[in-house]
């Protein structure tokens, strides 16, 4: 992913704190250097993550590269939502 000409953001949620990159052209979702259904194994926290992008219809659009720290799963997956 080319992160020079991605958007960034940061989410909170309770304890944890996620940086997001977007970027247009590439797909896919990380999460600390791992694919996001190997780091959610929850369904419902999976979901919750992609939802967003979903919603907006870019799913077929847009990689995502996040980092997250702090927390527990279902904060994190919340951050990472925001």
């Amino acid at each position: 992913m080319d992160l020079t000409k991605a958007v960034y953001a940061t989410g909170r949620r309770k304890c944890a704190v996620a940086r997001v990159w977007l970027s247009k052209g590439d797909t896919g979702f990380t999460v600390n250097k791992r694919q996001i259904n190997e780091y959610f194994r929850r369904p419902n926290l999976l979901m919750d993550v992609q939802r967003p992008l979903e919603l907006a219809g870019g799913a077929d659009h847009y990689g995502v590269w996040s980092t997250v720290k702090g927390g527990g799963e279902a904060g994190q997956a919340g951050a990472i939502r925001h």
